[in-house]
């Protein structure tokens, strides 16, 4: 019974952070209980993938590579993961820098990453 359950704790943290995002739907927006819903979406984020990976129930998935491969392949590089943390920080820091500056810097950022990760993926290079 434990190493079933184990199989499954990635996924129910996952399917947490989906309750978690639509319960965000009822709370207005930068409310209180709106940026702790949002905390609690990019804390299950965070320990969902190190779980699947510690428990070997790891998946992949993206369109792009297995056009380009035959296969699916997911690129976890060093930008696909800073465009990530800073797309989550981005509304925490909306009271105190402005909203053009910042979303310019996150923009151009997760651009860059994005044309890394579709370089990588034509090429048939993965990062481990």
């Amino acid at each position: 019974m434990k190493s079933v359950m184990r199989k499954y704790i990635a996924n129910i943290v996952t399917s947490c952070r989906i309750i978690f995002s639509i319960l965000m739907l009822f709370f207005s927006v930068f409310s209180p209980w709106f940026y702790v819903m949002y905390l609690l979406c990019g804390l299950t984020d965070m320990v969902d993938g190190s779980i699947a990976r510690k428990t070997n129930t790891v998946s992949t998935f993206i369109i792009s590579g297995y056009v380009c491969n035959k296969r699916f392949t997911v690129e976890h590089t060093v930008m696909n993961k800073i465009t990530g943390l800073l797309l989550f920080v981005l509304p925490l820091t909306l009271f105190f820098i402005e909203r053009k500056y910042s979303a310019v810097v996150v923009c151009t950022i997760a651009t860059f990453s994005a044309i890394q990760e579709g370089h990588y993926i034509r090429m048939g290079r993965e990062i481990k």
